[in-house]
């Protein structure tokens, strides 16, 4: 390890190692600053309120003709090849099972998904 050594007299004079001094009228970086950010942080504000809105409209907190209430249910379960929501919708599928008996979404090799009653284990 590499100790520091205490400066010697020698250190002391130099003027390299003198503190550095401000002129006598310097008040410090801050003094001339200003809030700049006014304007950003207003439309911040307006964005987080619009988004707040149209939040709950969509989730039908907030009635609204122009935006129909969406269904929250679609956002965390998945939904079949007819657009079914898989554990909710209350409809019968090929084999005449109830789609809201099966709660998991599968996707086939093809690409569309079904509604399963649990994940598969192996292939």
């Amino acid at each position: 390890m590499v100790y520091q050594q205490a400066p010697t007299d020698a250190d002391k004079s130099n003027p390299d190692n003198e503190k550095l001094q401000g002129n006598a009228d310097f008040k410090g970086p801050g003094a001339n600053r200003g809030c700049t950010d006014i304007i950003c942080a207003l439309l911040l504000i307006a964005c987080w309120f619009a988004m707040t809105v149209i939040g709950l409209i969509v989730t039908g907190v907030v009635e609204n003709e122009k935006l129909p209430a969406g269904d929250p249910a679609r956002l965390i379960n998945g939904m079949d090849y007819n657009g079914n929501i898989c554990g909710v919708s209350n409809v019968r599928n090929d084999m005449n099972v109830s789609i809201k008996d099966l709660s998991k979404a599968y996707y086939l090799p093809s690409g569309a998904p079904v509604c399963i009653a649990k994940c598969p284990t192996a292939d």
